[in-house]
């Protein structure tokens, strides 16, 4: 029995080789499986960071149109821009023209009322004028006869 007790021993020591063996190959395919899920969730968020990069240089580009947009669109307004600053030194410059103006317009009014004035003066001066001479000529006329 020493003999089947050593080749039970030998039995069992190579089969308790044989499980550690299996365990290690378990083990390295379960290693194997984590680093393929590893590697998929690596390929995952790759994906994702270029989608989300894309993303980003559609946005940028995008803001640099519309910054290139907009700065042209300043270029054409700052003449008009420029211009609309000295309006009130223009402004300025023009109020005594045109109180001179005003004044001129005012004369020139006061100069057609006091024409007016001055014609129907004239008018009734004249009216009053006839109608004494047709009075003095009425009464010279009916003294001579």
């Amino acid at each position: 029995m020493t003999g089947s007790q050593g080749a039970l021993n030998h039995l069992t020591a190579t089969v308790a080789a044989l499980q550690a063996d299996i365990r290690n190959l378990t083990k390295v395919l379960d290693e194997e499986k984590g680093l393929k899920n590893l590697t998929k969730a690596f390929d995952e968020e790759r994906h994702a960071a270029k989608q989300h990069r894309d993303g980003l240089q559609n946005i940028i580009a995008s803001l640099t149109e519309g910054i290139r947009v907009l700065t042209a669109q300043v270029a054409k307004i700052e003449p008009i821009a420029e211009s609309v600053r000295t309006v009130p030194a223009e402004i300025e410059e023009m109020k005594p023209v045109v109180e001179e103006f005003r004044i001129s317009r005012d004369e020139a009014q006061g100069r057609r009322k006091l024409g007016k004035v001055l014609w129907g003066f004239v008018i009734v001066v004249g009216g009053f004028t006839g109608s004494a001479i047709g009075v003095v000529i009425g009464w010279l006329l009916s003294r001579s006869h």
